[in-house]
């Protein structure tokens, strides 16, 4: 008896559905999880929602809405020929799709790239934007890691031996195949090689984005 309510209880922890909507040309995948208010999961570059948050979602659902997304090319979410990987792209995609499902004022939480995605959207879109929780996030590439990443004459080599968890979730679940994790990679790549990573583009909304935290509760 125990065992089974230990069973059902896990169970009910589990998404309540991952789904896809077509937002900005690209099939986006997304899951739901729990009740409460939004918070919003964005994952780190090479990875998925189970490789950043697997351990987070079942704790932040007791009480929370939870909404995780996977970008372009990543984890679900095929990628789109002849479209650039860029936070720019991204930060768009995800603030579409929140506009999509209705959320707004949601707390975001980035680790990584995700962090980056979730900077950005509070300077880019504050009305969706509540508090951000980051970790892990770079503003841009020095010119050693500019070299370096040029330098690696197999970037999808490279990063499968960096991201060894992103790889193996990618050749799990990519709706493009294994085979096209080196193009994948070599997006990745060149967003990186970046000096700023586009950030400064942001500038100009800095000062709605420096109030997108007072009086919000």
């Amino acid at each position: 008896m125990m065992r089974t309510c230990r069973v059902l209880g896990f169970l009910l922890l589990q998404p309540a559905f991952g789904e896809y909507a077509l937002i900005n040309g690209l099939k986006m995948y997304y899951e739901l999880h729990g009740k409460g208010r939004p918070v919003v999961l964005l994952h780190g570059g090479m990875n998925t929602i189970e490789t950043s948050f697997a351990k987070q979602i079942p704790l932040l659902a007791k009480n929370h809405r939870v909404i995780a997304i996977e970008q372009m090319a990543h984890g679900h979410t095929p990628d789109i020929p002849g479209r650039k990987l860029s936070y720019e792209g991204m930060a768009e995609d995800t603030a579409a799709l929140m506009a999509r499902l209705g959320i707004a004022n949601a707390d975001l939480v980035g680790w990584s790239d995700g962090g980056q995605i979730a900077l950005r959207l509070a300077f880019t879109h504050p009305q969706l934007v509540r508090r951000v929780v980051v970790s892990g996030v770079g503003l841009g590439a020095t010119p050693e890691i500019v070299k370096e990443l040029a330098a690696e004459k197999d970037f999808g080599k490279a990063a499968a031996g960096m991201f060894p968890a992103g790889f193996e979730a990618y050749k799990r679940v990519s709706p493009d195949g294994q085979d096209h994790w080196s193009i994948y990679a070599e997006k990745g790549r060149v967003m990186w090689s970046g000096s700023t990573w586009g950030f400064r583009a942001a500038g100009p909304r800095q000062d709605q984005a420096a109030g997108f935290n007072r009086g919000r509760r």
